[in-house]
């Protein structure tokens, strides 16, 4: 189970309305620092250092 909200920073790099089909280039980051796994009572489960990908 997962406890928390990520923190998203999505940022639109631009858009070309005059392309067909328009396009648009979006940046999306996400911070899971605030993102915990917990155990189904609701404990923190402990999680290797590094990058948090679950």
């Amino acid at each position: 189970m997962l406890a928390g909200q990520p923190a998203r920073s999505a940022v639109v790099d631009s858009i070309d309305t005059a392309s067909d089909p328009r396009r648009a280039v979006i940046t999306d980051c996400v911070d899971s620092s605030g993102y915990d796994k917990v155990s189904k009572d609701g404990t923190p489960v402990a999680v290797p250092s590094g990058p948090r990908t679950w």
